[in-house]
């Protein structure tokens, strides 16, 4: 957020996608200065999400809630492949949209922290996010997930009742 938002944009521009100093090796953005900045633009909300952590969302939380920007709290995360053909893994961002969602978030990341730590990198599995997607809006940055096939597996998740 180094520069100001067009005054045509003013109040519609909301950043969904930013790693903080709690994202140690991808960002080093201050929350207390993003929040800062976002007010002074009039961005009416903000939304973190640092790589496989939550450990800034109660300072991010204070500062926004102070300066009248809506919080949204997120994370970036590393997931598996849901697909037998593409063996790897991405990063996909996972935002919380009510309080089931912040609790799913929480435990899809103490899961992958303490379950399945691949490379230094906590992965969650392809078969938590389905059991655990309630409250979360998940955005694939890298097309890592083909829309027909998540909608379908989230979809038939969510209508079994994980």
């Amino acid at each position: 957020m180094h520069g100001r938002v067009l005054p045509t944009m003013l109040g519609m521009f909301v950043h969904l996608r930013l790693h903080t100093e709690f994202s140690i090796v991808d960002g080093a953005n201050r929350i207390d200065v993003l929040v800062s900045e976002a007010h002074a633009d009039s961005q009416p909300a903000l939304a973190i999400t640092d790589l496989n952590n939550l450990f800034g969302a109660i300072k991010f939380y204070k500062e926004t809630r102070g300066k009248g920007v809506k919080p949204i709290l997120g994370a970036e995360v590393v997931v598996s492949s849901p697909f037998a053909e593409h063996m790897g893994t991405a990063r996909i961002i996972l935002l919380v949209q009510n309080n089931q969602g912040y609790l799913n978030l929480c435990e899809l990341i103490s899961r992958a922290w303490t379950q399945n730590v691949q490379r230094d990198l906590a992965v969650v599995k392809w078969e938590w996010l389905v059991e655990l997607n309630a409250g979360l809006a998940i955005f694939d940055t890298m097309n890592f997930i083909k829309p027909d096939v998540s909608t379908l597996c989230i979809g038939m998740a969510a209508s079994m009742g994980a």
